[in-house]
């Protein structure tokens, strides 16, 4: 998040291949359990980053959720919703 800061502040996604395999993984993982909740929120921070807010949304949302589920309070998914919602704002 750091070395692509300036790009997400000015609003643009940052290509990265990093990112890119970052986000096959989670997908993998989500293949195996739907409701890793930290691969859920993994792939909502990826979609923030390539400015995906909605689908960034929907999957903090959903990691929010699986993981209260299992009776925690996951609040690094929690300021990633707070991240999505504040740069939707600024669309």
């Amino acid at each position: 998040m750091v070395k692509h800061w300036d790009a997400i502040q000015g609003g643009r996604a940052p290509h990265d291949r990093l990112l890119e395999r970052a986000e096959r993984f989670f997908f993998d993982t989500l293949f195996v359990n739907p409701s890793d909740y930290s691969a859920l929120n993994g792939l909502g921070s990826i979609l923030l980053f390539e400015r995906e807010l909605d689908a960034a949304e929907f999957f903090i949302r959903r990691a929010i959720a699986c993981a209260k589920q299992e009776g925690v309070v996951y609040h690094e998914a929690l300021h990633d919703l707070q991240m999505a919602l504040y740069f939707k704002g600024k669309k």
